[in-house]
Order: C-alpha cells, then structure tokens, then sequence
C-alpha cells in the first residue's frame, strides 16, 4: 500500500459482520489504506472496500485485530493489484 498498490485479501466474513453461524463465510475484501500509530508505528488498523454490506463499506475502518481474526479465518490469502493512472 505504501508503493500506491491497494490489496485484495480473503477473509472469514464472520469476523467482519458479526455473524453468529457456523460455517465459515469465505469472502473478499479491498484493503485500501492503513492507519499507523505515530508513537509507536504499531499499525492500528485498516480502511476496507467491502461489497458485502448493506449499504456496501467503502472506507470502514476495520481495527487491526479484527482483521486479523477474519484474515487468518480464511488462511491469510491476499493478492496484491497495481493501480497505474
């Protein structure tokens, strides 16, 4: 992200809509920005496109250790996607 390339990782939707079933709910997500602690550089967050609210979430903050949850709820699955302009 800091090169200017946004993420798209796979995620347990679970995590992220405090969903309260069973199964895992493998879904994707576009991770536009992070937020970084200027005391610590700890990073405290990320800024998520995510198709899968209603109405859909672009720019939720998402604390970093719920996106960790959902991440490692689906296998810590990302892709990485160059934006020229």
């Amino acid at each position: 992200m800091a090169r200017g390339s946004l993420v798209e990782a796979g995620v347990d939707a679970r995590f992220l809509w405090d969903e309260k079933s069973e199964r895992l709910l493998g879904h994707s997500i576009l991770v536009t920005g992070a937020e970084v602690s200027k005391m610590s550089g700890d990073t405290l967050g990320f800024y998520i496109n995510d198709s899968g609210t209603d109405p859909p979430g672009a720019g939720r903050f998402v604390p970093a250790a719920l996106f960790r949850q959902a991440w490692e709820g689906l296998g810590l699955t990302r892709s990485f996607v160059e934006v020229h302009r």
